[in-house]
């Protein structure tokens, strides 16, 4: 959320750090999978989890072991039970869940001295790929690249629809829900995608505009969101005035 001045906000409701995230999440992984699949001719799922497993989990377990004695002496008896059932959530990747449920709404007076909170989106990142490459690894397998290309864009579409709906009925579950992110992820596996689709016919050409469609995935989408929105609040209104017109 970038503040505009006054009640004004561009990209308002938004945390532009934790987007970016997710998008670059999708671009990386999904572009070193497309390599490793054009270098081997397959991909290994269970070296690609083995290597998320060791970049994730030995900070994980460290910062879990620092935050251990200070939680012991600092904490109440009920938040310190809180605190370990945030460590079993964190490492279990379901922290999106755990916390969804324990403050509803992010950035709640109760959770600004939660030190596992922000371990909400690293769940949702996880939960995204148990999904994903394996979908990837099948249309790879039997899909040509461009094919591949315009099966991510429909997806990124339809989750940006997804999210723009569920933001309206529900914000707060909209912000936990690897459903309204999923969207994200995709967007940076579709540029990945792409990246790889033309790279080798036109790899000066296409990298010039790289910049700016990283940018359009990220910025473009909320001006149809913000359109879905006002489209899906008429239609209710329009639906709950037929009871009184009839």
């Amino acid at each position: 959320k970038i503040d505009w001045g006054g009640d004004s906000a561009l990209m308002a409701g938004g945390f532009l750090g934790v987007d970016l995230f997710f998008v670059l999440s999708g671009f990386l992984i999904t572009g070193i999978l497309i390599d490793e699949f054009r270098t081997t001719g397959r991909i290994s799922i269970a070296q690609f989890y083995w290597r998320r497993a060791r970049r994730i989990l030995p900070p994980l377990l460290l910062v879990m072991l620092a935050s251990l004695p200070a939680a012991w002496a600092l904490l109440l008896p009920s938040e310190l039970e809180r605190f370990t059932l945030s460590l079993v959530a964190a490492l279990a990747f379901v922290s999106n869940i755990f916390w969804f449920f324990e403050l509803s709404e992010y950035g709640a007076q109760s959770g600004l001295l939660q030190p596992f909170l922000h371990t909400w989106s690293l769940a949702i990142e996880e939960q995204f790929y148990l999904v994903f490459p394996p979908l990837l690894i099948v249309m790879l397998r039997y899909l040509a690249l461009v094919r591949v290309m315009w099966v991510v864009a429909g997806l990124t579409l339809i989750g940006l629809v997804v999210a723009a709906i569920t933001t309206v009925l529900h914000p707060a579950f909209s912000f936990y829900a690897p459903s309204s992110r999923a969207w994200e992820m995709l967007a940076g596996a579709l540029l990945a995608v792409i990246s790889r689709q033309y790279s080798t016919r036109a790899q000066g050409g296409f990298y010039r505009f790289v910049p700016a469609l990283s940018l359009g995935c990220r910025f473009g989408p909320f001006s149809v969101r913000n359109w879905l929105r006002c489209g899906i609040r008429a239609s209710l209104r329009r639906l709950s005035s037929w009871p009184l017109a009839a």
